[in-house]
């Protein structure tokens, strides 16, 4: 065994993270030592695939946000430890061969199947309650917080829970989740948590509901009076959001385009990049192309994030936004004004996607403004 009688007095100080790390070094120990029996196969078989699941929810234990401060955890780490040194005495006898009698160890190992099985399903329900239980005391602090700042921490924590956990996303769904943070948003100064919450659920929630819901009015509150942060997440939802011809319709109605266009203003390369982006998916339907090119700061924006320096992250999604406005000679007449040629021709020996085409076309519109004027 891995603990021997001196260290059990230890034990019952080690903290709940303490208990996880030890749990985690136990794990490899455990199969290591299974693989090495050569009777009870059929046994150890079952073990070793219940032992390999020990780990992925050790992880999903571990990345809750009350982990380090729930007794149940703690409890179930130390449970876990006591299968786990289990495991690993029995493998020892059994590679050994000293054990008493057959039927014995048979026995043994059927309870430790067993323990294992306990294992993974108290695991699972720990989970599972400790997920459902946090959604609901954020939704609520959402709801009702009155202490200055417990709102915009409950909104970072569905954030954080909502940013890789299908099962949380849709919890929070069913709670009223949505409704609350769209509420929140509808203050002053939106903050990105809130927005980045929403944006994470956006492919978690049918598009007719996120519209019944008041999403995109939302949206655009956020891109005209939010934070910096909160603008661009809101943008990241717009390109998550915009899947079909219809919803990218919407959208255009709801506003957002000139608040994107001014968006291509800002100093930060990541919001240029996310708001190019944003107009590069709604400018593929033609009344927000018109809207677009209806914009006076449109061309001269876009042109500006053709510059070839790696800290611009958004050539790609420029160049296609202006090749979506290269049909009207008005808009090619003030690319070329600003200066589109030079950048595109650097984009091109960068083999930057759309670039060498747009080029094409530009330089076959000047040499037809050359002739027409003589």
């Amino acid at each position: 065994m891995v603990e021997d009688d001196n260290n059990e007095v230890l034990v019952d100080d080690m903290s709940t993270d303490e208990w996880l790390s030890h749990s985690q070094e136990l794990v490899p120990v455990a199969l290591q030592k299974a693989k090495q029996v050569k009777g009870f196969t059929g046994r150890w078989k079952i073990i070793i695939s219940k032992l390999e699941q020990i780990p992925s929810r050790l992880s999903d234990l571990s990345s809750h946000p009350l982990f380090s401060k729930n007794a149940l955890c703690k409890e179930q780490l130390q449970a876990v430890s006591k299968t786990l040194n289990e495991a690993i005495e029995w493998a020892e006898l059994c590679v050994k061969e000293k054990y008493e009698g057959k039927l014995r160890m048979q026995s043994d190992l059927d309870a430790l199947s067993g323990k294992l099985d306990l294992n993974l399903r108290d695991c699972g329900l720990l989970i599972k309650t400790a997920e459902e239980g946090i959604v609901k005391v954020m939704i609520n602090l959402l709801d009702c917080g009155i202490l200055l700042g417990s709102k915009e921490y409950a909104a970072e924590c569905l954030q954080n829970l909502t940013a890789s956990n299908e099962n949380l996303r849709r919890s929070i769904i069913s709670e009223g989740g949505i409704r609350s943070l769209l509420a929140y948003l509808d203050g002053p100064l939106p903050q990105e948590s809130a927005v980045g919450a929403l944006r994470n659920m956006v492919g978690s929630v049918s598009t007719e509901m996120l519209v019944s819901l008041g999403f995109l009015p939302c949206l655009t509150h956020v891109l005209k009076s939010g934070s910096s942060g909160g603008q661009q997440a809101a943008a990241s939802a717009i390109c998550r959001v915009c899947n079909s011809i219809e919803m990218k319709k919407l959208v255009g109605e709801a506003g957002c385009i000139p608040l994107l266009i001014k968006m291509l203003e800002v100093k930060s390369n990541s919001v240029r990049e996310v708001a190019a982006q944003a107009i590069s998916s709604l400018i593929t339907l033609s009344m927000n192309c018109r809207e677009v090119k209806r914009d006076d700061k449109s061309v001269p924006n876009l042109v500006q994030l053709l510059d070839p320096s790696p800290q611009n992250t958004a050539k790609k999604y420029a160049v296609s936004c202006l090749t979506s406005l290269s049909p009207s000679r008005k808009c090619k007449k003030l690319m070329i004004s600003y200066g589109a040629i030079g950048y595109l021709k650097k984009l091109s020996e960068m083999d930057v996607p759309g670039a060498k085409k747009m080029l094409e076309r530009l330089e076959r519109g000047k040499l037809r403004s050359l002739f027409s004027r003589k």
